[in-house]
């Protein structure tokens, strides 16, 4: 039986609250550009850029028009607006009642499962499966503490206690510079001066800040409600140009594809390789600790998404530095888009400088500079997640992870036309 999906990649609450930018608004639910195909439902905000990129889709890629639901886009979050507008519902309705008239099962794809998800999606009949965690776990595990306990309490019950195979830093939970002060004095009683700070909620690396000298402590603010305070890890030599990393990803409750080299630029990443080009002993211990999280995970009814990354430190061993459980990630949507239009084939992926032009302008730029992808080669490079005049990424596939960044980098190169 084939199945209908329904794909609402929405931005959640406490992305507001953090001070996300509308990028983010619209960066997330194009994501699902990548996955989708036309025999799906894809549920995205009514925004000029995101229609010209979908346009792009269509004509370079899809060959028939993707199925999308618009919403007015007056609300930062899809999943706020579906659950007030019976108007989408009834519309969402309509098309999960023909695709169970055609024997397909619906699947409810969204970014996370959170609560406000819930509130659209509980008013759905016919839905058969929902790709995601429960909405009180959602609540409980999208965080990057799940891992350490609370200064206040250094010997609470945590992960690592209960799955002995996982190497992390040690580090604690801070909710004040009070806090922050007392968790360097337990990690100096250690023998750790050299700190890692970085916000409880965040995405990308954002808000990542490496603390050498504690001295410097005193000018750190403190400008999120919970910050974890740990080692930090100094990565092994770069590989392909970045600290030699892995990121491991989770969909359905299983290892999803082989582990993302991330391309990382300070603290934030900005883009990832595929099949990574690590030694075999780091990316092993990798794969044994995720696997032993995962087991952990699923027991407790977590484990239906999300992605989990790795550095390796100066000996080469692996430790897990940061989680991103109940959700998306930055390293999905690449491989989905690998799976529709290029199974199998390595990529490397990134962030590009930001263009004034189209997509579709870009991509004739591509094909002037005999750059451009291509389905019959399954070669070249495609602008996959772009915003005009805000944000763009590419996806450059090659016959080796080496031919695919070397792609990545050429059509990454400074070009002014494109920016005037």
């Amino acid at each position: 039986m084939q199945d209908f999906t329904i794909f609402a990649f929405s931005t959640m609450e406490h992305y507001i609250n953090y001070g996300y930018t509308d990028i983010t608004r619209y960066a997330i639910p194009m994501r699902a550009l990548a996955r989708a195909t036309p025999d799906d439902l894809l549920i995205l905000p009514d925004n000029q850029h995101v229609r010209e990129l979908v346009e792009l889709y269509e004509e370079e890629l899809t060959e028939r028009p993707l199925n999308i639901l618009w919403t007015r886009d007056i609300n930062f979050q899809i999943d706020v607006e579906l659950a007030g507008s019976q108007d989408l519902i009834n519309r969402i309705q309509s098309e999960i009642d023909r695709s169970r008239e055609a024997g397909r099962r619906v699947v409810i794809h969204p970014y996370s499962n959170t609560h406000d998800a819930q509130r659209w999606i509980s008013q759905l009949r016919g839905v058969d499966r929902i790709i995601g965690d429960p909405p009180d776990l959602v609540t409980q595990y999208c965080g990057k503490d799940v891992y350490y306990p609370p200064v206040s309490n250094p010997d609470a019950e945590t992960f690592p206690r209960l799955v002995s195979r996982l190497r992390i830093p040690p580090g604690y939970v801070c909710n004040d510079r009070r806090d922050l002060l007392a968790a360097a004095n337990l990690l100096a009683d250690r023998g750790i001066d050299q700190l890692l700070l970085k916000p409880v909620i965040g995405n990308s690396g954002s808000g990542i800040i490496a603390v050498r000298d504690r001295g410097h402590l005193d000018e750190f603010v403190i400008s999120q409600p919970h910050i974890l305070c740990q080692r930090i890890i100094i990565p092994i030599s770069p590989t392909m140009g970045c600290e030699m990393n892995c990121a491991i990803e989770i969909l359905d409750g299983k290892i999803f594809g082989p582990p993302t080299a991330q391309l990382i630029q300070g603290s934030e990443w900005i883009g990832g390789v595929v099949p990574g080009v690590n030694p075999e002993t780091f990316q092993q211990q990798a794969v044994e600790q995720a696997e032993a999280l995962l087991e952990h995970l699923l027991s407790r009814g977590l484990g239906a998404i999300g992605g989990l990354d790795f550095i390796a430190d100066q000996r080469g061993d692996a430790f897990l530095v940061d989680n991103n459980l109940t959700r998306e990630t930055g390293c999905h949507f690449p491989k989905y888009f690998q799976i529709n239009y290029a199974p199998q084939q390595p990529f490397a992926c990134g962030e590009a400088p930001v263009p004034t032009v189209p997509p579709g302008e870009f991509l004739d730029d591509l094909r002037r500079r005999g750059l451009a992808f291509s389905r019959q080669s399954r070669c070249g490079v495609f602008p996959f997640h772009y915003i005009r005049s805000k944000y763009s990424m590419l996806i450059a596939f090659g016959e080796t992870p080496f031919e695919a960044r070397r792609l990545l980098d050429e059509a990454r190169a400074p070009n002014d036309r494109l920016r005037s």
